[in-house]
């Protein structure tokens, strides 16, 4: 299942070169996924969009020398050319300040989901609204977990995958029983998003020399 995240890694690639080609898959999913959907979906789009983007918006925060891909979003290209210390005054003038400005970008970013949405009904309405109560209950989980990671001082990885292992569970249950539906697009989407994390976790840990082999836990 993880296969066409490495398919295009050297033998022995180094963190720089696995974080780079990850990345440019992420980027390349989320852009596929946004031409899946129809145009009155445009806020899901958007939604994708900023996402694909937002990857590439929190390195520029940390790393000196970058890259920037072909796609990405023309609000962002000029910042890649700005010494590191003047970028996070420019990042405040684009729509991704809001996700950077917050401890956790991407639980945030989570959250803007329901308001992309279009007015749906039917099936596609069931499966929304179960889509959306699935996402806010996992980011809950995972905010009340690095909530006692803080108070203990001990980060749970385990407890972190099992979360994740749970809501790829929960995201497969949608699947099937109806015709094709817009909501399927989305749901293989979050699925593809938990293969990354996982990979990208697996190949970082292992490319630093770290042994975590809870990351891969039993749905690898």
């Amino acid at each position: 299942g993880l296969s066409h995240w490495v398919a295009d890694l050297p033998r022995t690639p180094d963190t720089n070169t696995i974080e780079g080609s990850l990345r440019q898959h992420l980027l390349n999913l989320l852009e596929n996924v946004g031409r899946l959907l129809p145009n009155r979906w445009i806020g899901v789009k958007r939604w994708l969009y900023l996402a694909s983007n937002l990857v590439w918006a929190q390195r520029l925060l940390t790393e000196a020398d970058i890259e920037p891909p072909e796609q990405i979003d023309a609000t962002l290209k000029p910042i890649f050319s700005l010494p590191l210390d003047e970028r996070s005054k420019r990042l405040e003038q684009t729509p991704y300040h809001q996700y950077l400005s917050t401890s956790s970008p991407f639980d945030r970013w989570l959250s803007d989901f329901t308001a992309s949405c279009p007015s749906v009904s039917g099936r596609e309405a069931y499966v929304l609204r179960r889509l959306n109560m699935i996402i806010l209950r996992h980011r809950t989980r995972l905010l009340d977990l690095r909530k006692q990671a803080t108070t203990n001082n001990i980060v749970d990885l385990a407890a972190q995958w099992r979360l994740r292992d749970e809501l790829a569970n929960e995201l497969r249950g949608l699947i099937g029983g109806d015709p094709f539906h817009v909501g399927l697009v989305l749901i293989y989407c979050l699925l593809e998003l938990l293969q990354y994390e996982r990979c990208r976790a697996f190949l970082v840990a292992r490319s630093c020399g770290w042994e975590r082999p809870e990351i891969l836990g039993s749905t690898a």
